[in-house]
């Protein structure tokens, strides 16, 4: 599902919550901070206090990357690499340790699987450090969905996802989606040529 949504040839980041059957996608993947974030810290409410170590450490590392991150823009470049380089060695420690506490293990083992894919938002500034974005936009869908009780056909959902894509898409340019609707059904509009409606519907200036 996911290769026929984004082509065999998607050639950016995909900013994923660490599902292991994306493992298989032969994508360039970062993995979604606020995930690891939110079960490093439930985690760390549930252990007792002699085993809740780890979590806590795992915690505050991916809070400072995070800190680190919104201020990507504001740091001078040296600055930046330097604190860059300290949450590396720290991350790349907390890696090598061992624990005999089965889940503190588990994540661990997680993290060593996916470090590359760990802190390539301070790398990458237009890779977002999680990917809450993408949970927000298909927010509207899952409550259509809730709401609707689904489609009836897979002819039915198809034109919903093109609708709602599309209708998106024109939040996004600034673009009023009933003008763009008009445009795209006048003749000789041509086949799904959006681009070209989009700048054509865009309001000018």
């Amino acid at each position: 599902m996911v290769v026929s949504t984004l082509g065999e040839d998607f050639a950016r980041r995909l900013v994923s919550d660490g599902l292991p059957a994306l493992d298989a996608l032969d994508y360039r993947r970062a993995q979604c901070l606020g995930h690891l974030l939110r079960h490093a810290s439930e985690m760390a409410e549930l252990q007792a206090r002699g085993t809740s170590r780890f979590s806590l450490q795992v915690k505050g590392l991916l809070q400072d990357v995070l800190a680190l991150r919104a201020l990507c823009y504001e740091l001078a470049n040296s600055t930046f690499a330097r604190r860059r380089r300290d949450l590396e060695q720290r991350l790349d420690r907390l890696l090598a340790g061992h624990s005999t506490v089965t889940d503190n293990e588990r994540v661990r083992r997680r993290l060593r699987k996916h470090r590359d894919q760990l802190l390539v938002c301070l790398y990458e500034p237009s890779i977002e450090p999680t990917n809450n974005l993408a949970e927000r936009e298909l927010r509207n869908a899952v409550i259509v969905r809730k709401l609707g009780g689904c489609r009836r056909s897979d002819a039915h959902a198809q034109a919903h996802a093109v609708l709602a894509s599309v209708a998106q898409t024109a939040y996004r340019f600034g673009v009023d989606f009933t003008a763009l609707v008009t445009l795209w059904l006048m003749p000789g509009a041509g086949l799904l040529d959006l681009p070209a409606l989009f700048f054509r519907a865009s309001p000018p200036g």
